[in-house]
């Protein structure tokens, strides 16, 4: 889990007054989704100027060869980018990339995306996760992408031709400096239905989310006002280019293709484990794949409870040779409401 974030603020602008400052502010605040490396840099166009900032958690390639924001090797383009392409090997054996200077996913893709000539082509390329922006300073464009299930999230807010994004929404408060009135349609249709996420509106009037399987792309010589996305995957679409005579056969071949592919990491990997039936699939599949090598397993239980599934995490610990590290649900009453508090300001 990375973080990301950025403004384009118009070369007149009232919001170029502390810009500084709220960069550093929101950086504090996304610090908790990557302790591992931090990176900004500002570029100024004609008409605006684009800060790109991002919080890194280093999964593969710890070194400053993977520090974002990540420069193109044509030096035109720059991303700052949170998730994870699983086939980059791939990618970048058939692109014929032969000179990368890391080994990490964000330099093949920020090829790859530099590289084409229609945008939609690469992201048909990618397995994986993301969130994304990629600036193109020769263009005067910027990117912003997120992936076909919106796993990652990219949230943006436009403000008198500015353009505030995060990947999260109080990250947007800081940076923006605002305060913003509350949805009452979306907070009504969460209340009522548990609906959330349904639409690119938030709880928040002004706020929103860069839809899933969706591109933009910003032209940066002119006042941003709004902002329309372009789809570039569909399920229903996509269901024509799968075989489904055999359904078993495809179902195992992509579900231990899935777990093979995130085993991929230059940290030790692990699994959450609740003994049910899905994460004792990829326990499973990571025990077959990865031998006899040890990986982290990590459970929650709440022994005494009626929720508890201890007995059946350590049936599986018992049956694949597992070490099971447990967090213990044993909070009080009391300390609910705190803990409430802690989990909303997380999730935002």
């Amino acid at each position: 889990m990375c973080g990301l974030f950025g403004a384009v603020i118009q070369k007149n602008s009232a919001a170029r007054e502390g810009l500084a400052a709220r960069v550093a502010a929101a950086h504090k605040i996304q610090a908790h989704r990557g302790p591992d490396m931090t990176g900004e840099k500002t570029f100024t166009h004609d008409h605006c100027t684009v800060v790109l900032a991002h919080q890194r958690l280093s999964i593969l390639d710890l070194s400053e060869h993977g520090r974002q924001p990540m420069q193109s090797h044509t030096g035109h383009h720059h991303v700052v980018y949170n998730g994870e392409i699983y086939n980059y090997r791939e990618i970048a054996t058939a692109q014929g990339y032969a000179n990368l200077t890391s080994s990490s996913y964000t330099e093949v893709i920020l090829e790859r995306l530099s590289r084409a000539h229609d945008a939609t082509n690469a992201f048909a390329e990618f397995n994986g996760m993301w969130a994304m922006a990629l600036l193109d300073t020769q263009k005067q464009t910027l990117l912003l992408s997120r992936d076909r299930a919106g796993i990652k999230p990219l949230y943006y807010t436009i403000q008198h031709g500015d353009i505030y994004f995060a990947s999260e929404i109080k990250t947007l408060l800081v940076l923006s400096g605002l305060k913003f009135s509350i949805n009452r349609r979306t907070v009504a249709r969460y209340i009522e239905q548990s609906l959330q996420d349904d639409t690119n509106e938030t709880f928040f009037e002004g706020i929103f989310a860069l839809p899933a399987g969706t591109h933009t792309t910003l032209n940066l010589a002119q006042p941003i006002t709004e902002i329309t996305a372009t789809c570039y995957w569909d399920p229903f679409a996509a269901k024509e280019n799968y075989d489904y005579t055999k359904p078993e056969q495809t179902f195992r071949e992509l579900f231990e293709s899935a777990v093979r592919l995130r085993l991929r990491s230059d940290v030790p990997v692990g699994v959450t484990l609740s003994g049910g039936l899905d994460s004792s699939l990829i326990t499973h599949a990571m025990k077959a794949e990865l031998g006899h090598s040890n990986f982290k397993v990590l459970s929650a239980v709440a022994p005494g409870q009626a929720e508890d599934e201890s007995k059946f995490i350590d049936m599986m610990a018992d049956a694949y040779g597992l070490s099971v590290t447990k967090i213990h649900m044993d909070w009080k009453p009391e300390e609910a409401l705190a803990l409430l508090a802690t989990a909303t300001w997380q999730n935002d």
